[in-house]
């Protein structure tokens, strides 16, 4: 597989398993088109030891974030409908979930009416969250409140969305004798042909995806990759043209300077101390505890309106969003001034 020349940018990461992660393929090569009018040729998307990304072309994601603040610039009222719809869909997922909540097994067609809630939020909820971040300053500011009001809406849906799939699929790996481990290596198809024919992948080909799985979606067609091929690909896209100086999106303004503790999972982090400096690929509502205690936040991607952009503002606190390579070059332990006058971190030792 020859990777496209140019540069790829992390649209999100997430610590989700493969059904989320291939659901999101295929949302952006087919589902775009229907919901928004648009698709995304192209994306990459990974899971690697319980950590997913989701990799645009930096080209095209701009191109779509243009596409989407254009039709926000000639009619000021989509941005309304796009707040409006977000919560509407965020309403109607909660309450199929809520449905579903107390079921021990979910059935085929539970899951297809649950994919189809999942599919119109996420459409509205990129077109939001991607819109913002290519409009004029004027606009941006008479739109930000309730863009900000609708995104902390909807922000808790999709960790609970994988909480209640990993549910079923638990109970799937038992009455199956899979482990958890491999059973989240289950493609979304997967599961829908298990719901319907009773059939699940051999657990060798399972396996062969827990330490890395790339999904490459190409026109509507995915390609599935483990191992050297998967750690070959993701090489090419993941290696930072310069490890000297990071650079980011401005959230919040403002200077800190402290020690850096990468968090991949922060139910995992037991020594985080007040004024460290948060450096994660994206932050969720689950990271407030260690976002209170720290004196900046650093991500990987995000823009204006990710969790991490809202929290600082929120918070008062300098954040960089955005970096593509702030948990790669940064490691445990370093000390960073953070510059969020300027969008810059500099390593100081």
């Amino acid at each position: 597989m020859d990777i496209p020349k140019g540069i790829w940018v992390k649209n999100w990461v997430v610590n989700v398993g493969l059904v989320f992660d291939s659901l999101d393929g295929k949302l952006y090569s087919q589902v775009f088109e229907q919901k928004l009018g648009k698709k995304i040729n192209i994306s990459i998307l990974t899971y690697e030891d319980g950590v997913s990304t989701n990799f645009f072309l930096e080209k095209d994601l701009n191109d779509y974030g243009h596409y989407l603040a254009r039709q926000i610039i000639d009619d000021n009222l989509v941005a309304t409908k796009w707040s409006d719809q977000l919560i509407s869909e965020t309403d109607r997922i909660n309450a199929l979930m809520i449905k579903l909540a107390p079921q021990e097994n979910i059935d085929y067609n539970d899951f297809i009416e649950l994919k189809g809630a999942f599919f119109d939020h996420v459409a509205v909820n990129f077109a939001i969250k991607r819109s913002i971040d290519y409009l004029p300053a004027g606009l941006l500011e008479k739109l930000l409140d309730d863009f900000e009001r609708a995104r902390l809406y909807t922000e808790s849906v999709y960790m609970e969305f994988e909480q209640l799939v990993q549910k079923f699929l638990y109970v799937i790996a038992k009455e199956k004798d899979y482990s958890n481990k491999i059973i989240n290596c289950l493609t979304y198809s997967e599961l829908e042909n298990y719901l319907q024919i009773n059939h699940l992948p051999e657990k060798q080909i399972l396996e062969e995806r827990v330490s890395l799985t790339l999904l490459w979606y190409q026109n509507g067609e995915c390609e599935i990759f483990t191992k050297e091929k998967a750690q070959k690909m993701l090489d090419q896209i993941t290696k930072p043209e310069s490890e000297d100086i990071i650079k980011g999106i401005i959230a919040y303004k403002g200077f800190a300077k402290g020690r850096v503790r990468i968090v991949n999972d922060p139910g995992e982090i037991r020594d985080f101390q007040t004024g460290d400096i948060l450096v994660t690929g994206m932050t969720r509502p689950e990271f407030l505890p260690l976002m209170s205690k720290s004196a900046a936040f650093i991500t990987d991607s995000g823009g204006l309106l990710s969790h991490a952009s809202i929290t600082a503002r929120e918070m008062k606190k300098p954040c960089i969003v955005g970096t593509q390579i702030a948990t790669q070059v940064l490691k445990d332990g370093d000390t960073v001034e953070v510059n969020a006058n300027d969008g810059i971190v500099k390593i100081v030792k």
